[in-house]
């Protein structure tokens, strides 16, 4: 039985809004691999340590993608289909990305320093990587890191002559451009508020469509179990008529007594009761 009304609504509002959900996991996911995929081709396992922690980036990449493009279609299907276990398994999996969201931002503002470090040197191994190979995934990477981050390479103005990733700059501002490794630690320490505001509206959301999805479990529910009770129940007086249930009597309930009316007597014309024809047989019997 299909959902109506107001929450209706809100089963349109996680199917769209998951499909399209599933679709970005499936781009990151996409993204990651061809980028795993380039590097295994080109140059092999390295054993560096920022190779390695280039692949576990590219590891984390998929992970994320995998992860959202599960959470969306379990959300859309579920939500679509106005099942219940596939949406007690999207709620589940909500539950964990409001904890890796708190874990996320438990470990940015405990080790900043740390991983502005740790980003800075995968930066410069990514760049340094792609000066001399040209690997069509890297400059992809690096073109979006660099119009993202609005920065150019590890000096600022010189990369903007050695490479083509950085974002096209006119007059003046071709001598302002900052440096990415800069720009990189700037966005921890100027912009942190910025990102616990995002870290925790992100957390929202996710709350938010825990609730909705509570709402639309429920109201399935309540549609789903009057389908259990369209037969016909039958009540027996059994424990009060023991004995009539036990010899299959019928019960006859008591009526309200209504009053006999007196009997249409017949008279004839002398003022004499006439006998009715029944009566009459009655007496030729007897004689």
């Amino acid at each position: 039985m299909a959902v109506r009304g107001g929450v209706a609504c809100i089963k349109y509002f996680l199917g769209i809004f998951n499909f399209f959900l599933s679709l970005c996991g499936l781009l990151l996911l996409i993204s990651g691999f061809l980028l795993w995929l380039d590097s295994i081709k080109t140059q092999g396992l390295e054993q560096d340590l920022l190779n390695r922690i280039y692949y576990v980036v590219l590891c984390i990449l998929m992970g994320t993608g995998a992860y959202v493009m599960l959470l969306g279609f379990l959300g859309s299907l579920g939500a679509g289909l106005e099942s219940r276990p596939l949406l007690a398994a999207y709620f589940l999996l909500l539950i964990l990305a409001l904890a890796l969201d708190v874990f996320v931002i438990v470990m940015i503002f405990t080790v900043q320093n740390e991983l502005i470090l740790k980003l800075q040197d995968l930066y410069t191994y990514v760049y340094l990587k792609f000066l001399a190979t040209q690997r069509l995934a890297l400059r992809i990477t690096l073109i979006i890191l660099h119009h993202v981050l609005d920065c150019c390479g590890l000096t600022g103005v010189l990369d903007q002559i050695v490479t083509d990733t950085c974002p096209a700059q006119t007059g003046l501002d071709i001598f302002t451009v900052a440096s990415c490794p800069s720009t990189i630690a700037s966005i921890f320490q100027r912009n942190g508020s910025s990102i616990q505001g995002v870290s925790i509206g992100l957390g929202v959301v996710i709350v938010l469509f825990m609730v909705l999805s509570v709402v639309l479990l429920a109201q399935i529910k309540n549609r789903q179990w009057p389908q259990a009770c369209t037969q016909p129940i039958i009540l027996t007086t059994s424990w009060l008529y023991p004995q009539q249930q036990q010899d299959r009597i019928p019960l006859i309930l008591p009526t309200t007594p209504v009053e006999a009316s007196p009997p249409f007597v017949e008279m004839s014309p002398l003022g004499v009761e006439a006998s009715t024809p029944y009566e009459d047989d009655k007496e030729s019997n007897k004689v």
